[in-house]
C-alpha cells in the first residue's frame, strides 16, 4: 500500500482525529501554556466531527482529501490559539492572580 493510500485512510478516519485530539488535550493538562495542544486539540476534535457528519451524510465533503484535513486543522488551530489569547488578555486585573514576589 502507498503512503498516499496510508494517509488517505487514517487522516479521513473520525476516530483517529478523536484519540489525537484526546491526547493532545491530556498533554495540556500536565503543560498548561494554552499555547499549543489545547488548541490544536480542539482543533482535531473539530474535524473528528466534520468527518463523523460527513460519514453519515449530514454534511457535504467538506474534507474529501487528506490534505483538506491538516489544512482544516492548521487552520481552527491557528484561530482558537488566537482566540484563546485574546480571551486571556482581555481577563479582569481582578482575576489575574496576584505576584506573590511583590511586597
Amino acid at each position: 500500500m502507498s503512503l498516499s493510500m496510508t494517509l488517505h485512510y487514517w487522516l479521513l478516519t473520525p476516530e483517529t482525529w478523536l484519540i489525537l485530539g484526546a491526547i493532545l488535550i491530556a498533554i495540556e493538562f500536565f503543560d498548561g501554556s494554552l499555547i499549543f495542544f489545547l488548541p490544536f486539540g480542539s482543533a482535531a476534535l473539530i474535524n473528528s466531527s466534520i468527518l463523523f457528519a460527513q460519514n453519515k451524510v449530514w454534511i457535504g465533503g467538506i474534507l474529501s482529501g487528506w490534505g483538506h484535513t491538516l489544512i482544516s486543522l492548521a487552520l481552527c488551530g491557528c484561530a482558537i490559539s488566537i482566540l484563546l489569547r485574546t480571551i486571556i488578555k482581555r481577563r479582569p486585573s481582578s482575576m489575574k492572580q496576584k505576584d506573590i514576589n511583590r511586597y
